[in-house]
């Protein structure tokens, strides 16, 4: 991979907080801006070294914060990974997972949902500075799996559902509507908010179908997306011109989210906040475009879904690092409390206790969503769960149905070459990791139940790709479903 070459690589460098300020303001905790990208894989952010300039503000961003170059997701959708961030903790331990789901009778109703919510029992970030005396926001983009009722809300004083779409018809405005209601809380916050430190969460989802394209063009990345998902799931055909499509419309509306986050940026430095503040910017999973004969997401561990950006800039950091340790999504709480002067970080390494390089690294996904399960044609493929361990470079993928996989990332980057016939006695150590974490996973899904959904909510879950067709339901005939 080929990274910015004015970015100074460091491997086991411990993350400090970095305080400019003196006196009083060098006591004040510093404020925390996690910026999650929806549905972005690294490999196409020119930071990460993307063939095409997609990113320049985040490119700007890295020339003065910590890029990490090995972060997975904890899954690859869009709710345990989320989970996650907000807990410091794994889909098995949190328990925001995916239940079991199977036709029956020959019914293929995708007018149900198997995803988990958070318990309340967890105990989150959110929760933890707010306690602390934080004010804590959210502006989220994702208008189904990041309503309030998923449990991710827990600790913010305010949720708010930035909702895109303006002209439902057309197309989702998804950038300009959220960061128009993050400037206007920013600007309110530094008036009324008397100097209180506050953590901002925010969602983005212009790299989520449909893709942000362009005002008028919304309706092309949908049909671009299901032309590749009957041509490769369905058909079982290479992904070909078809892929090409779809990237293209995927990297035009990075480049929107792009320039809407230079706008968060520009306002944070007008306001005097940028400096001084802590900014986490990362992805909850990436997207297939044909890779592994898939299309979209939720649907398998391999690297185009769990490989994200992890961009950190310290309180006063303003110098480039590139970090190549194998990181998780999991770190990014205590990277926060670890960052805020006092014993927070210490009072709560027990509720919090993975920091980086200190732990295994591991992701889960548990069956898949109901439009992939209901589907006959592809839905026998995602009745299983599947664990991907990391050690070094080598990651194992464990499946409840006995395929497990086995690949040297360093060498195979694309996963192509299945090393387990080679290694045998590598996949069976790693095998009895996984087993562990596949009796905890039964245990959360032994209490879990479907939830019904409205005719508007089974609507809306259609519209976003998280639920079939209305044919779906009668033929199994159907497109594909990110989430």
């Amino acid at each position: 991979m080929i990274l910015r070459l004015q970015c100074r690589l460091i491997r086991t460098l411990p993350l400090l907080p970095l305080l400019v300020a003196c006196g009083s303001e060098a006591d004040r905790p510093p404020d925390v801006l996690i910026i999650s990208l929806d549905t972005l894989r690294a490999d196409h952010l020119s930071c990460y070294g993307y063939g095409k300039p997609t990113t320049p503000r985040l490119d700007q961003l890295a020339d003065g914060a910590t890029l990490y170059t090995r972060c997975m997701a904890t899954a690859p959708w869009t709710v345990p990974s989320h989970a996650s961030i907000m807990t410091g903790r794994f889909p098995s331990e949190h328990g925001a997972i995916s239940s079991e789901m199977k036709p029956a009778a020959g019914q293929y109703s995708t007018n149900v949902d198997n995803a988990q919510p958070l318990g309340p029992e967890n105990l989150t970030l959110a929760e933890v500075l707010r306690d602390d005396g934080y004010a804590t926001a959210a502006f989220v983009a994702n208008t189904t799996y990041l309503q309030p009722h998923m449990g991710l809300a827990q600790g913010f004083d305010s949720w708010v559902i930035a909702d895109p779409w303006l002209r439902r018809d057309v197309s989702p405005a998804w950038s300009p509507e959220l960061t128009d209601r993050t400037i206007r809380w920013l600007r309110r916050h530094v008036e009324e908010g008397a100097g209180q430190p506050f953590l901002l969460f925010l969602n983005y989802f212009d790299t989520h179908r449909p893709y942000n394209v362009s005002p008028e063009s919304a309706h092309r990345s949908f049909e671009a997306l299901e032309a590749l998902y009957t041509r490769v799931m369905i058909d079982g055909q290479p992904a070909g011109e078809s892929a090409e499509v779809v990237i293209d419309h995927f990297d035009r509306a990075l480049t929107h989210l792009d320039r809407s986050l230079g706008e968060v940026f520009d306002t944070l430095k007008e306001l005097e906040l940028f400096d001084g503040m802590l900014i986490v910017i990362t992805s909850d999973h990436g997207e297939f475009f044909g890779e592994h004969g898939l299309v979209e997401h939720s649907k398998d561990v391999y690297q185009e879904t769990l490989h994200v950006p992890l961009i950190i800039k310290q309180p006063g950091q303003t110098e480039a690092r590139v970090d190549e340790q194998l990181v998780s999504l999991v770190d990014i709480a205590r990277v926060v409390l670890d960052a805020i002067p006092g014993t927070l970080g210490e009072r709560y390494a027990r509720t919090f206790p993975y920091e980086i390089g200190s732990h295994p690294i591991w992701a889960e996904n548990h069956f898949s969503r109901p439009r992939d399960l209901m589907n006959p044609v592809v839905g026998p493929r995602f009745q299983r769960r599947r664990f991907a361990l990391y050690e070094d470079s080598l990651k194992f993928i464990y499946s409840s149905d006995g395929e497990h996989e086995l690949y040297d990332l360093a060498v195979d980057p694309r996963e192509t070459q299945d090393l387990v016939e080679e290694r045998p006695n590598r996949v069976r150590a790693l095998s009895v990791r996984a087993e562990k974490l596949l009796v905890r996973a039964k245990k959360i899904s032994a209490d879990a139940k479907l939830r019904e959904l409205s005719p508007e909510e089974a609507a809306d879950m259609r519209s976003m790709g998280y639920g079939g067709s209305d044919e779906d339901g009668e033929d199994g005939e159907g497109g594909s479903g990110g989430h």
